[in-house]
């Protein structure tokens, strides 16, 4: 992209009046100054499109209160009290073994491009970068190897985003979907299948830390 339109450009709308022309910046330290220095991403009074109300709320009922669509001072906390564990040094420490297991999944996948280059059979490549990306995020979250189906947690949050859509762009959507052989209804159906196929992945973890926060195990 970066060669063919250079590192501004913008892609026109796949829905107008409902969907603005997207605006794409390859640049980090202009992303940086437009999203938190200039729109005030995380305190009041924002410009941050994705802050407004509707959508804010809308990301709660898909996603869950406790991972994104905050508005304001609590967005700002949230943001300030993680923001050191995602610093570089921390990330890198030799007795966390991060680095290792990105590199152990790198090359994971590479080895399944390779068989599947050798076999002439066609593979699923979101499937294998789901299978790496999540491996990644849960042993950076516990520490530890976690079983999961990666098609599972593909398909769930290609339901979780197709039912972000609906609840910010269909009226009356929080009525709609309690009514059964309605479209919202059908969506929130999924929206709950898909939050027990992430939660089945977790859930025995977070029970291990609410015991260690409780002092009932040892850390």
């Amino acid at each position: 992209w970066v060669c063919d339109y250079g590192e501004i450009f913008t892609i026109r709308s796949p829905f107008p009046l409902l969907i603005p022309n997207q605006v794409v910046i390859t640049d980090p330290k202009l992303v940086k100054e437009l999203c938190i220095n200039q729109a005030n991403m995380y305190r009041d009074p924002t410009r941050f499109s994705t802050r407004t109300p509707k959508f804010a709320s809308a990301t709660r009922n898909t996603v869950g209160v406790g991972v994104t669509g905050l508005l304001g001072e609590e967005w700002r906390w949230r943001k300030e009290a993680i923001l050191k564990e995602f610093h570089k040094k921390r990330m890198l420490e030799q007795d966390r073994g991060l680095i290792e297991k990105i590199v152990a999944e790198g090359k994971k996948l590479c080895a399944s491009l390779d068989k599947a280059a050798q076999d002439g059979e066609p593979v699923m490549v979101d499937v294998l970068t789901t299978r790496a990306a999540v491996s990644v995020i849960l042993y950076f979250l516990f520490g530890r190897e976690l079983q999961f189906d990666a098609e599972a947690l593909r398909d769930s949050a290609k339901d979780l985003m197709e039912c972000l859509m609906v609840a910010v762009f269909t009226l009356g959507f929080g009525l709609w979907k309690q009514i059964p052989g309605t479209h919202s209804h059908g969506i929130e159906e999924r929206k709950l299948r898909a939050w027990k196929t992430v939660d089945d992945v977790v859930a025995a973890e977070i029970a291990v830390l609410l015991e260690e926060q409780a002092g009932t195990r040892p850390v």
